[in-house]
């Protein structure tokens, strides 16, 4: 009968234990399986939890939505309403409107008179638009700026403009 190295224990003459101690004690058996099984429900239970959670994290965020569009379509309701009641109130405004009422009213009660002929002047504008600034308020800028470069920057580039046109 020969004997292997594989049955020793390395570095001592006793021999390795040939049999599983949780096979063989019925006690240490049943732990090792209450072990996995509760493993594996916690495992089951886990996952159950992260599901649901996911789930209700998506129902909230559909019902914000579903929230908001009733809010939108209830301010959309407002909106066409409040554009209809202007609409009315500009069609009674143009049929009250009468530019006779409007005329003798002014004639009688705040004393307005239309113009005669000689009363009226007419003038001749120039064709270009530009802009008047008196010599105080330039004083006044030119007080306020002081040493500002970009004041002393900006005036030169209106004399320039000024030279252009």
């Amino acid at each position: 009968m020969s004997i292997s190295a594989a049955q020793y224990i390395d570095g001592s003459s006793a021999r390795q234990i040939q049999y599983d101690v949780y096979n063989e004690n019925n006690v240490l058996k049943q732990k090792l399986k209450s072990r996995k099984n509760i493993k594996l429900k916690l495992k089951v239970i886990a996952s159950v939890v992260l599901v649901f959670a996911i789930g209700f994290s998506v129902m909230y965020r559909y019902a914000q939505i579903v929230d908001i569009n009733n809010k939108m379509s209830a301010m959309e309701i407002e909106y066409e309403n409040v554009r209809e009641a202007n609409a009315k109130i500009k069609i009674r405004l143009e049929e009250e409107t009468d530019l006779n009422v409007i005329k003798t009213l002014a004639e009688e009660n705040l004393g307005m008179r239309v113009p005669a002929e000689s009363q009226t002047v007419y003038i001749k504008v120039a064709g270009k638009d530009m802009t008047m600034v008196s010599d105080a308020y330039r004083n006044i800028l030119d007080e306020s700026s002081g040493n500002n470069m970009l004041a002393t920057l900006m005036d030169k580039v209106r004399e320039f403009t000024g030279l252009i046109n």
